[in-house]
């Protein structure tokens, strides 16, 4: 049995067989490009790259719409905007021609160069950028290289999985519905990525930042996942099973008892009213905040409203969400 320690950011608790994602570096060759017909090809070959990776994200926003609305899907608009970003984008470009050298390795070395800028910057939102813009660059890569690779999406729904990775890129989810994927536990990531956003959305155990979590992790091991206190166990006793079994039955008991009794009035018993408000971080919430009884909002964390979005929302429009 070992207990490895992570940020918890979708609470739970799940227990089942873990399924490693596998996720290696490509590895390129740089090559020299003999003509100017060459480099206009290669140029071509990754504008073509682009595009399909714009165009398979923008399918998968809208799929993944219909899963956990319209404003949470439009977290995909962040990646969907890197793909045109001057600072990657025209500087890829502009090497392939100077240089003469082939468009992945080219592409390898610029997004290496704006990774750095941002890892050098000591802040949560950056260091979440870092994860947004590897995602991206692996998967133009992939299509640079015609090596496209299934990753979660080759499993079956009917065997539900606690998926472990590196890093999880929120599209992945998008042929899943909620319930098929048992737990999440990641490498990096933190409270405001965007994994964890859909994970909450999606009420999945998840636990990420969790280091060195592949060193021991392997495909087929039991695993518990604890989404409230941040901990991972591989291979737990049985006694930590039974344990960790007895608590998720009482999590799921005490939720079902408290819904009984969330249409009584919140008061007090000498009479006094109080109005139970719920905190939310994303719209989609609000279907949960209904059912379990709020009578209104207390916090809305507005910072998905400019996440979100291609520009700063409006002021009236902010004024209407």
């Amino acid at each position: 049995m070992r207990l490895l320690n992570g940020i918890p950011v979708s609470p739970g608790i799940s227990i089942g067989r873990l399924h490693v994602i596998e996720q290696e570096e490509h590895i390129i060759r740089e090559l020299t490009l003999s003509t100017d017909d060459d480099v206009k090809t290669e140029i071509a070959h990754f504008n073509s790259a682009l595009k399909i990776t714009s165009k398979e994200l923008t399918e998968v926003k809208k799929r993944l719409s219909s899963h956990v609305g319209e404003s949470e899907s439009a977290i995909l608009e962040a990646q969907i905007r890197l793909l045109s970003d001057p600072a990657i984008v025209d500087r890829t470009i502009a090497l392939i021609g100077k240089e003469k050298k082939n468009a992945a390795f080219i592409f390898k070395r610029v997004v290496e160069e704006v990774l750095a800028k941002f890892m050098a910057i000591k802040d949560k939102y950056f260091a979440e950028k870092v994860n947004e813009i590897r995602d991206i660059y692996h998967r133009v890569l992939n299509h640079l290289l015609e090596d496209y690779p299934e990753g979660i999406r080759s499993i079956s729904v009917d065997q539900k999985f606690v998926f472990g990775a590196h890093s999880l890129p929120p599209y992945e989810f998008v042929h899943f519905e909620k319930g098929d994927v048992l737990g999440i536990v990641t490498e990096v990531g933190g409270e405001t990525s965007h994994l964890s956003i859909i994970a909450r959305a999606f009420e999945i155990p998840t636990v990420v930042g969790c280091e060195d979590f592949l060193v021991y992790a392997k495909t087929g091991t039991e695993i518990i996942v604890d989404g409230f206190k941040g901990q991972v166990i591989l291979s737990p006793d049985a006694s930590t099973r039974e344990r960790y079994s007895k608590i998720k039955e009482r999590w799921l008991k005490d939720g079902k008892q408290l819904l009984l009794i969330k249409d009584l009035p919140t008061e007090t018993e000498d009479g006094k009213l109080i109005d139970l408000a719920a905190n939310i971080e994303l719209p989609v919430e609000l279907d949960s905040v209904i059912e379990h009884g709020a009578h209104s909002i207390g916090l809305c964390r507005t910072e998905f409203l400019f996440m979100l979005k291609t520009k700063q929302p409006e002021e009236e429009e902010q004024f209407r969400i």
